[in-house]
Parts: C-alpha cells; sequence; structure tokens
C-alpha cells in the first residue's frame, strides 16, 4: 500500500537573491545630489537613502531612537545634508511629536530636545535651511521653528478670517 500525501509540491528553486532594503515605506523626502530618503518602518526602522539607480547609498538605524509606542512619521530635508525625522506618540487622544535630525553623510542623529508640539501633519523647510514650519490640524495653526527648535511664531489659523487652508497658505509663502 502506497501512503497517499495531499498538498502541495513546489518545483521551485529557492532564490539566493537579497531582498531589497526598499520596501515598508513609511515617508519619502529628497536627500539632495540626486538622492531620495525614506522611512523604513520595518523591524529595524531606518533612514534609507538610494541614488536615482535605486542603490542604498546610506541606511541609519533607528533603533534606539524610536520608542514603543513612538513611531517615524514624516521626513523634511533641511540644508544640504540634514534630515528632519518628525516622530509621533500617541497615549490615549493626545498625539505628541518630537524630532530628531539626521546627518546623511555622518549618520549622525541628533534630537532637537527644545522642540515639542502636539500632532503635526504638514512640514515645510526655509530655503535657506535655517528652520521649519509646521501645521497642526487640531488646532489649525501654523508655527515656525529654528533648526534648534526654538518657535519663531506661530498664526495663520484656519478659520480666522484668512482666505483659503493654512496648507495653501503655506505653498504661497514658499513660492515667493
Amino acid at each position: 500500500v502506497v501512503p497517499v500525501v495531499r498538498g502541495r509540491i513546489s518545483l521551485k528553486v529557492p532564490s539566493k537573491e537579497t531582498p531589497s532594503p526598499i520596501h515598508s515605506i513609511q515617508a519619502i523626502a529628497p536627500a539632495g545630489n540626486g538622492q531620495i530618503a525614506f522611512l523604513r518602518k520595518s523591524n529595524p526602522p531606518a533612514l534609507v537613502v538610494v541614488n536615482a539607480a535605486g542603490r542604498v547609498v546610506k541606511t541609519i538605524s533607528l533603533t534606539g531612537v524610536l520608542n514603543p509606542p513612538e513611531f517615524a512619521k514624516l521626513l523634511l530635508r533641511i540644508g544640504t545634508e540634514r534630515i528632519l525625522i518628525f516622530i509621533e506618540k500617541q497615549i490615549k487622544t493626545v498625539t505628541t511629536t518630537r524630532v530628531v535630525e539626521a546627518d546623511i553623510t555622518t549618520g549622525k542623529l541628533s534630537p532637537i530636545p527644545a522642540f515639542q508640539a502636539e500632532w503635526v501633519e504638514t512640514v515645510a523647510a526655509f530655503p535657506d535651511g535655517s528652520g521649519f514650519m509646521i501645521r497642526q490640524p487640531l488646532s489649525g495653526g501654523i508655527s515656525a521653528w529654528s533648526r534648534q527648535g526654538k518657535k519663531l511664531w506661530e498664526g495663520m489659523k484656519d478659520g480666522g478670517g484668512n482666505e483659503g487652508s493654512t496648507s495653501e497658505s503655506v505653498a504661497v509663502l514658499f513660492s515667493r
């Protein structure tokens, strides 16, 4: 008697190719010199910089920078060799955001402890790299910050008599 075995048989030869490092993308931003940076949210999380051909130029581990339940949400190129990583943490109904600056040449990560904000939805860098603006949907306002995390000003709240949305206002500011 020959036993009957049911199931699938695969004749496929196992691949010896290395899996692509470009996966589990959370956010993306230009990194300068024709390169793109993205947040890889897989375990371990990382900031990955690739060139136009899709080759990895730099991988910066975010292990030790992200503390559960935190997650990296937004990226912003500021200046020529730096990327700001906006990290959020939600506890019950409150979402807070902090920022870590990544030097994409050296791989050094530097927290910006002076910056603390509620939920951040949109970010934009000053053209000269000296600071950035954020939009916070809960308050409907925007605020400007130095690279060191010092609040420079805030205003232009939605519904406060301004024409258009705050996002449109930010776009107009940076197009001049």
